[in-house]
């Protein structure tokens, strides 16, 4: 089957917009005019709040989508069964592609109901954003359940590649695509380098940043996994021995449920002045455009949109030495990397940047030429029409 008489449906179950739902968004847009239709189907879990799943569906809405929204408040919901199946023979989906682990658990229990549509069930694994506990090992059995009635498993990571291939029934169906940016990324050199004191001028005087001062941004939800303290704490060593060197700022973008404990550490270790927290987002494109320097301290990680979207900006990354990081930047030539938890050497390593403009520059522009030739929608989408093909072949021989 040829990609244009395809329909597919890309399903997310969420309450925030954070990575998995900017890869399926980015997704649905890179295959738009490559299938018949491109849709995305947006669970809105209500749990999360009325406020939260208005401004979740506005961000999805805003990227110019062909959208169908659902509602639940309940982790298992018959009503929504029987809604999602009415919309899957409506809109005669073909492939159906889950950016979460209860999209991918529900979705083949429809399969009774609908008979020869959806012909093909894709799962991507994202990675699990909990610390070791049960509640973990109750969402890696989810997820494992979700893999394992998928007819695809697309892994954004090397180690999740290996990690599922371990088991035989999901060898022969696990593909690695690692996440790319959305279409309209990355902007020419001359665009950015034009734009950026614009960008800079807006984000400083929204945020309280001095314009001179060096600015190291961080992008991600305020979460256990992404280890904020760390990068807090190292700042706060940077600040204690900056004696005279170049003026520091951190940017803290996006939020969370551990913003207050964090505000309270930044309070507590003497740099609330030198910090600012915008909150959640949506005009990224400034903000990468105006930080000098992106930082990702996770503890774990799968294929963060953040590190390949900064290096779109032409941005310097420093990042711990986890998951799919690894495999996104070049080590040394658009990255500088650190194990993760090593708050001496991510202090050391930010330091060099603070101070030496010329090797923020020549980091930016590799990781510009990077994205470039790694990272297209267009490469993107077609890897995963080969996977769509591949599957469809296998269910109508």
């Amino acid at each position: 089957m040829a990609g244009g008489s395809l329909s597919v449906a890309q399903v997310l179950c969420s309450g925030s917009f954070a990575g998995a739902e900017a890869v399926a968004c980015a997704l649905a847009r890179a295959l738009s005019g490559r299938v018949e239709r491109s849709l995305l189907y947006l669970v809105l879990e209500t749990r999360a709040g009325r406020v939260a799943c208005a401004e979740l569906e506005a961000r999805v809405r805003g990227f110019g989508l062909e959208v169908r929204c659902f509602a639940t408040d309940r982790r298992w919901s018959w009503p929504l069964l029987r809604q999602l199946a009415a919309a899957l023979r409506a809109d005669r989906i073909d492939v159906v592609h889950s950016h979460s682990y209860k999209a991918a658990v529900l979705l083949p229990l429809l399969r009774p109901l609908l008979r020869d549509r959806p012909r093909a069930l894709v799962f991507t694994l994202h990675g699990v954003d909990l610390p070791p506990s049960w509640g973990r090992v109750m969402l890696g059995a989810l997820t494992a359940g979700g893999a394992l009635m998928a007819d695809a498993v697309v892994a954004c990571s090397r180690p999740l590649e290996r990690a599922y291939q371990r088991w035989p029934l999901l060898r022969g169906k696990t593909w690695r695509v690692p996440n790319a940016l959305g279409p309209e990324w990355p902007l020419p050199r001359e665009e950015l380098d034009r734009q950026r004191p614009v960008w800079r001028a807006a984000v400083g005087e929204r945020f309280g940043l001095d314009e001179e001062a060096c600015w190291i941004g961080i992008v991600g939800r305020l979460v256990a996994v992404k280890n904020h303290g760390m990068l807090l704490r190292a700042v706060a060593e940077l600040e204690g021995r900056r004696s005279g060197a170049p003026s520091l700022a951190l940017l803290v973008v996006g939020g969370g449920p551990l913003r207050e404990a964090l505000v309270a550490e930044a309070r507590r270790l003497g740099i609330e002045r030198r910090v600012a927290w915008s909150g959640q987002v949506n005009d990224l494109e400034a903000i990468y455009g105006s930080i000098d320097v992106l930082a990702l301290v996770s503890h774990h990680e799968g294929t963060p949109m953040a590190i390949a979207e900064g290096m779109a900006f032409a941005r310097p990354v420093v990042a711990t030495r986890v998951g799919g990081i690894v495999d996104q930047v070049v080590e040394g030539e658009t990255a500088l990397l650190v194990e993760a938890g090593d708050e001496a050497g991510l202090a050391a390593q930010l330091e060099r940047l603070v101070t030496d403009q010329a090797l923020r520059l020549r980091l930016g522009q590799a990781g510009w030429r990077r994205a470039v030739e790694c990272f297209s929608a267009a490469s993107w989408a077609e890897r995963h029409l080969e996977i769509y093909r591949s599957v469809l072949g296998r269910a109508d021989g």
